[in-house]
């Protein structure tokens, strides 16, 4: 699981997400129209770094241990003002 499973961060926060081999990291489809700023064009096998500016909330889940929906190895990220 990822630790924590949602995160409350102010705009302009740093946040890095560590993927490995059997750990890929997806982003999940736009929430409200805003883009997910972990999108890729491939699930990442390295680490990620976003400074997340955009208002709003994003997702990501680990594949093959999650799915786009939240369930199983999933987190979300809620940034405020």
């Amino acid at each position: 699981m990822y630790n924590p499973k949602c995160l409350k961060v102010k705009s302009g926060t740093s946040v890095t997400i560590q993927g490995l081999f059997r750990h890929q990291i997806n982003a999940m489809p736009p929430f409200d129209g805003v883009q997910n700023p972990f999108k890729q064009d491939q699930p990442a096998t390295t680490d990620q770094t976003r400074v997340l500016t955009a208002i709003g909330q994003y997702g990501i889940w680990c594949y093959p241990h999650g799915d786009e929906n939240g369930e199983g190895m999933a987190a979300a990220f809620w940034v405020v003002p």
